[in-house]
């Protein structure tokens, strides 16, 4: 969104250099600020002339706003991760005759107790 922003503001700032006339489709959540409004025109200008009209109300952020979507799909997201890492390794365990073998790195250990550490698989990029 940001960028689509970017670039609308970067085209109605060359209309305005150009003194053409900036669409009135253009509001402010397409550009992220104030639009500029024509202050005088008349057919023999070859320029439109414009003012900066600042708006009245701020526009309130919630930065919670959809969080419980975010922490409700983490799952999914891990789950359908986990499945296809295991897809890829059948496929590749299955599609070769000899033994696969993963360049891992340790990060650290878990539980000395059961063996279990924590490692990055660089082919898998986990």
């Amino acid at each position: 969104a940001a960028v689509k922003r970017y670039l609308r503001r970067k085209m109605v700032n060359k209309l305005i250099r150009e003194g053409s006339v900036i669409p009135p489709e253009i509001r402010y959540g397409d550009l992220g600020c104030s639009v500029p409004r024509v202050v005088q025109h008349t057919e023999d200008d070859t320029k439109i002339k414009y003012e900066l009209v600042e708006r009245e109300e701020e526009d309130e952020i919630n930065y919670r706003d959809g969080q419980a979507l975010i922490t409700a799909t983490r799952p999914v997201m891990r789950q359908s991760q986990q499945y296809w890492m295991f897809e890829y390794i059948q496929r590749l365990v299955s599609s070769s005759d000899e033994e696969v073998d993963f360049e891992c790195v340790v990060l650290g250990c878990i539980d000395y107790e059961r063996y279990r550490y924590a490692i990055y698989v660089h082919r898998l990029g986990l």
